[in-house]
């Protein structure tokens, strides 16, 4: 597998996750080092294991990115220890993103996304077409932190394009780390299975 990734270009704790003024309030990437394995290794290991078939063939990675998206949970965190008028505000607005949805489905998954797509005029949670850690709450159940994953990949020169939302509710750092684990595992599983079918298809389309 040809790793084709490109270095991380989030701005520091300062400038974005850690102001509260930035679109991107509450919201980390997890870097490059971080990861364990790197993440070239980990998405090559995790595809082999799904579909070891793809041993076989030409894998490029292009991208493999996981945001951790808490703004909400730190708006109305924020919000209350604010207090006040502008408090009431910060945390009101934070409710009236999730309103009491619940949904059944673990992961939601967009394939090629369009970063600049944001259904029924709704605002993002996070910063508006950035193609970064942003996701709609209209896809999340209430009260759920979401982990956003993108995946950009070629199979035997066809490209896959995705990105995921990983639900979770985060209680203890074990917690916060199973849900990354099962973020990637999950959304390499979803990439694994939109490209066996459009291995499948082309094998077809020449007729093998």
């Amino acid at each position: 597998m040809t790793d084709a990734t490109q270095p991380d270009a989030y701005p520091g704790f300062g400038a974005a996750e850690g102001n509260i003024y930035s679109c991107r309030y509450g919201i980390s990437l997890q870097k490059t080092e971080e990861f364990s394995p790197p993440k070239a290794r980990m998405f090559e290991a995790l595809l082999a294991a799904a579909w070891p078939e793809v041993e076989s063939r030409e894998v490029v990675l292009h991208r493999f990115d996981i945001y951790d998206n808490k703004r909400l949970r730190l708006l109305s965190n924020a919000g209350n220890f604010m207090g006040g008028a502008i408090g009431a505000a910060v945390s009101s607005s934070a409710r009236r993103a999730t309103g009491d949805r619940v949904f059944t489905d673990r992961l939601v998954v967009h394939v090629d996304p369009d970063p600049s797509y944001v259904p029924d005029d709704e605002n993002p949670i996070g910063c508006n077409g950035r193609g970064e850690g942003e996701y709609f709450a209209s896809e999340i159940s209430a009260g759920h932190s979401v982990m956003v994953t993108w995946l950009r990949f070629d199979v035997d020169g066809t490209p896959y394009h995705l990105r995921t939302f990983y639900p979770y509710q985060e209680i203890t750092l074990d917690a916060l780390e199973h849900a990354k684990r099962e973020a990637v595992r999950l959304s390499v599983a979803a990439a694994v299975d939109l490209a066996r079918d459009g291995a499948v298809a082309g094998a077809q389309e020449a007729g093998l």
